[in-house]
């Protein structure tokens, strides 16, 4: 075949002709949801599982907005404030921002009124990167700064003449702030070793540089004279106020650190609260020094108090906001780690109190931003499925989500209901432990459901992933038209084990009108398992060795360079004329690959699509279905941090073949590309074919009653057409390419 035309085949199949456009091809779509009769704020907002909170000004009024940065997944999220501590999400802000990455924090280094950004490095130098906020038509943007060394990061000059970074590790948090009262801001980082606290001072006041220069130095190496303790999260206090503490711990046992600095007792010195990466508390540090010469003299556990103390299953970081502008300090402590242990419950505000002798803060509650979205812990992945038949589509969600933390605590599923509308969908949380796994079976977590009418009795079953790579069939008892009716619950499901990690769908790959399976796994690979059952007694080998299967499906592979799992969560997605195998990855991004004539040896082609350009955090798996009833497709998606966002897609939903039909085998067309003569075969009399060119002009119809026929084609030019295959009650439209 001459290669013009397996370009143009590719493009073909992934070019706007296929994916029929409506507007954007990809488009935020947020139904309304309610949780025990209240309405979510922002119930599409992703979830959150390691944030870290700055305020910011994003529209013209007076209030405090929000900035949050998600590390997991390097995700930026923005929050409008509406007072009395209430802030909704709006992502219409978010492209004013550039890709960050580990950790972000918002300060006005300029004094200008715009916060600018302080983040870590992109370019892999363990150092800062900083970008200046400006405001144009009403419009927030930032451009990063450069600097005058190949590091291209805050510096400060060496004794030597020469220049080194600023250095920050990427677990730590740092502390950018005025810490000599000059007007300039400084910043405090823990040295290489992670046991003591660099100063480095903005000289930028003291040379008369201006307030837009960032001029710094290296104050002092060990700020405050405490080092780090190796086995507890308390430090070393010094008895000299000019020389460190010893007792140093080395770095391979003890490193990784967060800090916020405020004034706790009034006294014009900063004060410290750290986090450590090896325990769940914030620890205080009391500066009984000045500005000028910081001098650690106490420590406080269990902060803010003995009644309700932070305690985050691991490395919590604490984020100093005046949330509700009356001029005292309010905090927000989250975990740091990634995947931490806690991953519901770990937004916890703290409102401050002015006291006599030093700020109190009071627990408000321990779900901030939260308690307003979709957040089922951490890995949700949703299914659209019409548990009750009535024709609206609802939302299973299974994740892992560990309640109080405790990770041997079996994760569920739960069920949104669509109580609105076709045109309408309105979703109501109806249940927080769907079906009650747990009886069943004692290894659940990271649940990955699918549906499908596996049985052929008229009812979609459920075929549930998990951590474990072993599978969960859950049939459904209810008949046609009937809401689901758990009936046999088996585990593990034909004792099929793909590794670990298993993201279970369901096609036909191979034609012979039985339901395969196709199991994502996490090491990043695509299995398939031949049904070699029956329509109504389906039945797999679990030996992914035998002939019969696969474990290299399509020699799909979603790792990303390095990266040792890629965790595939594959989703069968059919369209107006053609069904694709699109593939979440662990990177965040969806793969789209054709199955309409794949062979279970072929490589299938990575195809390009507006799923592509999607991004909104890791680990990422969707479901598709048309859940306004207005012919395009809905994409859900769910993602590492546990929260669900909706789209809308260009993907058409005319004449598409439900699940529940999908064993009625489709006409097999051959060869294709052709050269002169194409082969049509369906076990059902056709009527019709129809040939259209790229422009939609009808250039060849014939009328037969034959269930296969041969055409002579050979007057066609080369080139992309698309046949229309008409029977009685049934059309199928097949994509051609003519050499």
């Amino acid at each position: 075949m001459p290669k013009t035309v397996i370009y143009y085949l590719l493009f073909f199949l992934g070019s706007t002709h296929v994916f029929s456009l409506h507007g954007q091809e990809l488009s935020e779509f947020y139904p309304e949801v309610s949780r025990d009769g209240s309405t979510l704020l922002h119930p599409w907002a992703g979830g959150l599982n390691a944030p870290q909170f700055s305020p910011v000004h994003l529209d013209s009024d007076s209030l405090i907005d929000l900035f949050v940065f998600e590390r997991s997944g390097n995700m930026v999220l923005t929050f409008v404030g509406r007072g009395d501590h209430i802030f909704e999400f709006d992502d219409s802000y978010i492209s004013s921002f550039p890709p960050l990455r580990d950790w972000a924090i918002l300060r006005d280094y300029n004094q200008d009124g715009v916060q600018d950004i302080f983040s870590y490095s992109t370019t892999g130098v363990p150092g800062f990167d900083v970008y200046r906020g400006s405001i144009g038509g009403g419009l927030l943007s930032y451009q990063k700064l450069t600097f005058p060394t190949d590091l291209q990061v805050l510096t400060y000059p060496l004794s030597t003449g020469g220049r080194a970074n600023i250095y920050i590790s990427n677990q730590d948090i740092p502390e950018v702030v005025d810490v000599d009262k000059d007007g300039d801001l400084d910043i405090l980082s823990f040295n290489v070793d992670g046991t003591r606290l660099s100063y480095y001072r903005n000289m930028a006041i003291e040379k008369d540089l201006g307030s837009d220069t960032l001029d710094y130095i290296l104050e002092d190496r060990c700020w405050g004279k405490f080092t780090e303790s190796f086995n507890t999260n308390q430090v070393i206090l010094s008895n000299d106020a000019n020389n460190c503490a010893s007792g140093v711990a080395p770095r391979n046992i003890h490193s990784g650190s967060t800090i916020a600095a405020f004034d706790w007792d009034f006294d014009e010195d900063l004060d410290l609260l750290l986090g450590d990466i090896s325990f769940d508390d914030l620890l205080l540090l009391i500066n009984g020094g000045s500005n000028e010469q910081a001098f650690i003299t106490g420590q406080m556990m269990s902060f803010p108090n003995d009644q309700d103390p932070v305690i985050l299953k691991y490395f919590p970081a604490a984020f100093m906001i005046d949330l509700n502008a009356d001029s005292i300090q309010d905090f927000v402590a989250t975990p740091t780690q990634l995947d931490a242990r806690q991953n519901v419950e770990m937004t916890w505000l703290y409102s401050g109190v002015k006291g006599e002798t030093n700020l109190e803060f009071e627990l408000t509650r321990k779900d901030f931003l939260t308690d307003q979205m979709l957040d089922f812990g951490t890995d949700a992945t949703p299914l659209f499925f019409d548990f009750n038949s009535d024709g609206l589509t609802d939302i299973l969600v299974g994740s892992r989500f560990h309640r109080n933390h405790d990770p041997n605590q079996p994760s569920t599923l739960f069920l949104l209901e669509n109580t609105g509308s076709l045109e309408e969908p309105k979703f109501e949380i109806r249940d927080t432990n769907y079906l009650r796994l747990s009886q069943h079976a004692n290894e659940l977590d990271a649940l990955a459901p699918t549906s499908y009418d596996i049985d052929h009795d008229g009812d979609d079953d459920l075929i549930i992933g998990n951590k474990t790579g072993k599978l969960i069939f859950v049939e459904n008892e209810a008949g046609a038209n009937q809401e689901f009716v758990a009936g046999t619950i088996e585990y593990p499901w034909f004792d099929i084990d793909v590794g670990f990690g298993s993201f279970p769908a369901i096609f036909d790959v191979d034609g012979d009108s039985l339901p395969d399976l196709i199991v994502g796994e996490e090491r990043g690979n695509v299995n398939f398992l031949r049904n070699v059952g029956s329509l109504s007694q389906p039945s797999f080998n679990p030996n992914l060795d035998d002939p019969e299967n696969r474990d290299e499906f399509g020699f799909i592979d979603t790792r990303q360079s390095i990266t040792v799992f890629g965790i595939a969560t594959p989703t069968v997605l059919h369209t107006l004329d053609s069904t694709f195998l699109v593939c979440g990855s662990s990177a965040g991004e969806f793969s789209m690959y054709p199955l309409d004539a794949s062979g279970l040896n072929d490589t299938l082609p990575k195809l390009e699509s507006s799923l592509s350009e999607l991004y909104v955090g890791r680990r990422l798996r969707g479901s598709f279905a048309d859940i306004n009833g207005d012919g395009w497709l809905n994409l859900v998606t769910g993602n590492a941090r546990g929260g669900l966002t909706i789209f809308s897609t260009s993907f058409k939903t005319t004449q598409i073949v439900s699940d529940r039909h999908l064993a009625q085998p489709q006409p097999m067309v051959y060869p294709n590309p052709f050269k002169d003569y194409l082969t049509i075969d369906w076990n059902q009399t056709i009527n019709y074919i129809q040939i259209f060119d790229l422009q939609g002009r009808l250039i060849f119809r014939k009328a037969v009653n034959e269930k296969k026929l041969e055409l002579d084609l050979a007057e066609l030019s080369p080139g992309l057409y698309q046949a229309k295959i008409i029977s009685a009650g049934h059309q199928y439209v097949k994509r051609l390419v003519k050499f």
